[in-house]
């Protein structure tokens, strides 16, 4: 039951009614580790979109009520990639140390405290950005411990469901991709 959850939720999150009856025009993007330094050679190679973001962590430093964002980061990324006529696809996802319950980016919501600041920090971020970012990348590779510790109900639960709830119903225009999950390379098998 919980896989078909995951499948129908990112089903819904990826194809919100009947995308392929809409006529689309074909957009290259590019997902370039710091991609502020390549702004402008994304633009000549006539890229229309990029990969950004901060995340949770850069936006919500310390547990203050009500929060506290720090959005100079995001703030100047985004102005930075529009400026060049790029649309941004914003990577969502990191959780500050003090909400995680190993004190690690990696963790899983500590408590419902953590929980309710993370609906709290999607909603100041829509209400921020919703002009300006044209896509939303839901976390990096979380199937890697480096990126996240949970179970695949827990992402679920904690993750996508807000994500959905808190971009996507009130924003349906939005577009969400992702997760986006490592590649693992294949183990090689030898016969002896």
């Amino acid at each position: 039951m919980r896989k078909f959850l995951l499948v129908a939720v990112v089903a819904a999150l990826l194809f919100p009614g009947a995308i392929f009856a809409q006529e689309h025009k074909f957009e290259f993007g590019v997902n370039g580790s710091n991609p502020r330094e390549k702004l402008d050679l994304f633009g000549q190679m006539g890229f229309t979109w990029t990969r950004a973001g901060g995340g949770w962590w850069d936006a919500e430093r310390e547990l203050t009520e009500p929060p506290t964002y720090h959005w100079e980061n995001a703030d100047s990324d985004v102005a930075e990639i529009h400026s060049r006529g790029i649309k941004v696809l914003w990577g969502i996802g990191g959780i500050p140390n003090w909400a995680s319950s190993n004190g690690k980016g990696n963790g899983t919501f500590k408590d419902d405290v953590a929980r309710r600041h993370w609906r709290l920090y999607l909603r100041a971020f829509m209400e921020r950005y919703h002009l300006d970012v044209d896509y939303f990348d839901v976390w990096n590779e979380p199937n890697l411990e480096e990126f996240y510790t949970g179970s695949v109900d827990q992402f679920v639960d904690d993750i996508l469901i807000p994500i959905y709830e808190e971009i996507k119903l009130p924003y349906p225009e939005k577009k969400i991709v992702g997760p986006d999950l490592a590649l693992l390379r294949s183990a090689r098998i030898s016969v002896e």
